[in-house]
């Protein structure tokens, strides 16, 4: 199995949704201060469906702004699989917390919930095959 094969078992749109910081869904301003990025650049390296178009320096500022590294894709894909059988509000990042007064916080769970429910529905059907 190839380097890329191994980091698209977990790939960057996945690792957005499950980046967090201090338990609650990191936003895009805090990763883009810790990127140095511009906007452009996090959305591109975020939506991608696989890391083949995304540097080896990307990757690894990808990953240590949301709080993974490589060597931890066997405890999230674990999880992943966990909560194909169990919910996805089980990860309280993932929970819009009432009180919250900054806009950004709802609207960007309400897509990632979307993001995320078709995540799970695919790998339910790659584990059903």
């Amino acid at each position: 199995m190839t380097l890329l094969q191994k980091l698209d078992r977990l790939p960057p749109y996945v690792v957005r949704i499950l980046a967090r910081k201090n338990g609650i869904l990191i936003s895009d301003a805090d990763i883009l201060k810790m990127t140095g990025w511009r906007r452009r650049q996090l959305r591109r390296v975020s939506w991608a469906t696989s890391w083949k178009d995304v540097t080896v320096g990307e990757v690894d500022a990808f990953l240590k702004a949301c709080g993974m590294s490589w060597s931890q894709q066997r405890r999230q894909r674990y999880r992943l699989r966990q909560l194909v059988s169990t919910n996805l509000y089980s990860m309280r990042h993932l929970r819009y917390r009432y009180g919250t007064k900054q806009a950004w916080y709802a609207q960007c769970i309400k897509s990632h919930q979307k993001r995320f429910e078709k995540i799970l529905i695919e790998l339910a059907r790659k584990s059903n095959e």
